[in-house]
């Protein structure tokens, strides 16, 4: 079981790195348990006025911290996809893993219809194997034939995907593929 100094000691180890440390979703699961055992105390109600305070400051901290340490994190990853830099994979959590993933292609999407690379982007797919598609329904997250975890998807998000995941979505009309069209 993990408590708050455990917690404030990862945090600022995150903190002062510059790339994304270790996590697990063992550690994740841990911090939730704590989290959800302290705030149901069972003596809450036998607390003196000012042992409630401290309890209470003491959860609020903890919040902030857990926040700002998930928030942290992120934006490591997004620094990542950003500056094109290479990041520690083995080092995210599973979750982390799939948000990577999904801003990779929604940001190499992004840049794609910015700069309406439209003949840049078909051969990019052709050459990779991938396609962008506009999810027409809501979809759970599955698994691609290149091994990655996509998903879940809301109707209107686009994405990239392989070829043949693409082609399997489209043809259950769950998707549509997405043209690039230069003016």
């Amino acid at each position: 079981m993990y408590n708050y100094e455990e917690m404030y000691r990862k945090w600022i180890k995150e903190w002062n790195s510059i790339k994304i440390l270790s996590l697990t979703d063992d550690f994740c699961a841990k911090i939730g348990e704590y989290i959800k055992k302290s705030k149901v105390k069972k003596q809450y109600d036998e607390l003196t006025p000012l042992e409630k305070n401290l309890f209470e400051t003491k959860h609020e901290r903890l919040d902030f911290i857990i926040k700002d340490y998930i928030t942290l994190r992120m934006r490591k990853i997004l620094k990542s996809i950003v500056d094109n830099v290479e990041i520690d994979f083995t080092n995210l959590t599973r979750i982390e893993d799939i948000l990577h993933s999904n801003l990779g292609d929604a940001i190499n999407t992004y840049f794609g219809i910015v700069f309406q690379e439209n003949q840049t982007t078909k051969n990019e797919e052709i050459q990779s194997g991938r396609k962008i598609v506009r999810i027409l329904e809501q979809l759970d997250s599955f698994v691609g034939t290149d091994l990655k975890i996509y998903g879940p998807f809301m109707p209107e998000d686009i994405c990239i995907l392989p070829n043949e995941n693409a082609k399997a979505l489209i043809d259950r009309n769950v998707a549509l593929a997405v043209e690039i069209k230069k003016d």
